[in-house]
């Protein structure tokens, strides 16, 4: 039990380490906006959950809450190329969630070029790689948590 503990604890304190204190100004009333440099660039995580309903290709209306503050940073920025990744839980079929993130990453892109982001964007559809943290608890047992952390959406702002 202890290391089960131990485990979840470092899993914890992992992720949280990913995370970068430095935080973009937020558009007044959104939710706020988070990035972390990486040896890309910028990177911007946003949760998938946030931006489809449930197992949809196409960004939502309620997306926009979350999409325009991170619009309006990559023009802040200047953008000349981003990577748009987008990722899923391990939940279902492998090559369906490859398919579902490649469509979702193609969706986020055209929303961000009908909403003024000139800077070309390459998507990548990564399916179930590299979860940010575990799907499963330690027993084996679904973790709904985790699952939700690892369907995310991954914008990075090349230097």
């Amino acid at each position: 039990m202890k290391s089960t503990l131990l485990f979840l604890s470092l899993a914890l304190l992992g992720f949280a380490a990913c995370q970068s204190d430095h935080k973009p100004a937020a558009a007044a009333g959104s939710p706020e906006l988070r990035s972390r440099p990486t040896p890309e660039g910028l990177a911007y995580t946003l949760p998938a959950d946030q931006l489809f309903r449930g197992a949809e290709g196409e960004v939502s209306d309620q997306a926009a809450a979350r999409l325009t503050p991170l619009a309006e940073q990559i023009r802040k920025q200047e953008a000349k190329q981003l990577i748009i990744r987008c990722y899923t839980d391990d939940q279902g079929d492998e090559g369906k969630n490859l398919a579902l993130s490649q469509k979702r990453a193609q969706s986020v892109a055209e929303w961000l070029r009908t909403h003024g982001v000139e800077a070309p964007a390459e998507q990548q559809g990564m399916g179930e790689a590299n979860p940010a943290v575990p799907n499963a608890q330690a027993d084996g047992t679904p973790d709904p948590a985790g699952q939700a952390q690892n369907r995310r959406i991954e914008v990075v702002v090349l230097k």
